[in-house]
């Protein structure tokens, strides 16, 4: 009985063995990406690694990498507006450069001559943790103590590739750029809120820290290069036409924010006192402490005769 019971166990521990076998001898041979990882190299790009083994040893056209805000789950995720690059099958890297903060997520898989390998495998073809540009350390000097022959840019000069062209349009009208309620009201109630003579002083120029360094492309290049060109070097009718010029174009929020504020400034130290502040008050809710006190300042000096340049 004994010996029975052994051989039962015995042929039972050979067909799990062979079934096994067969079960990874029947998976199917495909190309193969694995270890894929992504890292931030600069301010300014993002690289993405990974390994690659020819299990069936396919033609192999290239590697499609794609790139999202979220990880890639399922594979109807791979589309066309996702991807970013075609990369040559002799690669092995791709450095993405990026224009903002963003974390995002790559996913990449093999072209072959008769299609592609769409399987997605989190951690295996498909990142999982996301990864953002690194910030920029910034140079702690005010953009407006700079002088005509002074440099703003850290570490280097004045870029000499050409700045993008700006479609100059004509400006929006004020009622494209309309106020919030809270500001229309906050306006109504500053007319009496004006101190006596002896408060009247004039407020030092303002940058916002975004702004004291040279950024490498994008919009917040083409804010910075227009503030240097007027603002920084007390420009200020020329950043008046400028930053409004600027505006006419369509931007992200937090730099049209940032340049109705520097246009604010402008035109109170142009002695606009009464356009500053409605420059200001477009921007109130978004800057509620800073707005205030350039709106107080500016009702103390509105009938100052002009302090520009």
């Amino acid at each position: 009985m004994k010996q029975s019971k052994s051989i039962l166990q015995k042929s039972a521990a050979f067909i799990v063995l062979l079934l096994t076998s067969l079960s990874i001898s029947a998976q199917p041979d495909r190309t193969t990406v694995f270890n894929i990882f992504a890292q931030a190299d600069s301010d300014s790009s993002i690289s993405v690694f990974w390994e690659f083994k020819n299990v069936t040893e396919k033609n192999v056209e290239c590697f499609e990498l794609y790139r999202a805000n979220k990880p890639f789950s399922t594979t109807w995720e791979l589309s066309d507006s996702a991807k970013i690059a075609e990369i040559p099958a002799q690669k092995r890297s791709y450095i993405d450069k990026i224009n903002d903060y963003r974390e995002y997520y790559y996913a990449i898989i093999v072209k072959t001559s008769d299609g592609e390998d769409r399987i997605l495998l989190p951690s295996i073809n498909a990142t999982v943790n996301g990864i953002h540009r690194k910030t920029p350390k910034i140079k702690k000097t005010s953009i407006t103590q700079n002088t005509e022959k002074e440099k703003i840019y850290p570490e280097g000069s004045i870029r000499e590739i050409p700045l993008p062209a700006i479609a100059m349009i004509e400006s929006k009208p004020e009622s494209e750029y309309p106020l919030k309620i809270q500001s229309v009201r906050a306006g109504e109630n500053l007319a009496g809120k004006k101190n006596d003579e002896n408060a009247k002083t004039v407020l030092e120029p303002y940058a916002f820290e975004e702004d004291l360094i040279s950024p490498e492309s994008g919009e917040d290049y083409l804010l910075f290069d227009t503030l240097y060109r007027t603002f920084a070097k007390k420009k200020y009718t020329e950043g008046i036409a400028e930053l409004k010029d600027f505006l006419s174009v369509n931007h992200s929020e937090q730099v049209s924010n940032r340049a109705c504020f520097y246009l604010g400034e402008c035109q109170y130290f142009s002695g606009s006192f009464r356009e500053a502040i409605m420059s200001f008050l477009k921007v109130q809710e978004t800057y509620p402490d800073l707005c205030q006190k350039w709106i107080d300042s500016s009702l103390d000096l509105i009938d100052i005769p002009d302090i520009a340049d």
